[in-house]
């Protein structure tokens, strides 16, 4: 598969890493979202020193500030933290997506988080809810990573 033309975009970085390693040095691009956190004032600087530092010179980093609602690892009820998810302020979620418009211009193929966030994390689900809402607008052809953790089995038999 020719990935010049595919994406990597993940909702931080070492999240490209972490779910797609096989690929950052083959692929035309990587966007990473969110810089800021609410929670952790150095977080933002932190991430921002790491794409300053990034070994490949083909990162967009869109520096969004994270929406705060990722609460650790423990997961409620499936329908709880769907609806949690459809709750939030849609103006964030708008300017994702026009972020992620924008620094997918020219892209065919995207490599996402999975619709369940891998172990449920908020951020990973709502990049994914992004992409799709731009899948046949971009024409895109959308793959996720593979990985779920036991406790996000529901999230994941919810997706489908």
């Amino acid at each position: 598969m020719d990935l010049r033309n595919a994406a990597i975009v993940v909702a931080h970085p070492d999240d490209e890493v972490l779910w797609f390693s096989s690929l950052t040095a083959r692929v035309g691009r990587i966007v990473m979202c969110y810089g800021s956190n609410p929670k952790v004032v150095e977080r933002g600087e932190q991430r921002r020193n790491v794409v300053r530092a990034y070994p490949f010179k083909t990162v967009r980093f869109l520096d969004l500030p994270e929406p705060g609602l990722w609460r650790g690892r423990s997961l409620g009820s499936v329908e709880s933290e769907l609806a949690r998810t459809a709750r939030e302020d849609p103006a964030l979620r708008n300017v994702l997506v026009d972020g992620l418009r924008a620094a997918l211009h020219g892209i065919s193929t995207v490599f996402v988080h999975n619709p369940w966030g891998e172990y449920g994390h908020d951020d990973h689900r709502r990049l994914y809810a992004a992409i799709s809402a731009l899948r046949q607008e971009l024409n895109l052809a959308v793959y996720v990573s593979n990985y779920v953790e036991r406790r996000a089995l529901g999230l994941m038999a919810a997706a489908f």
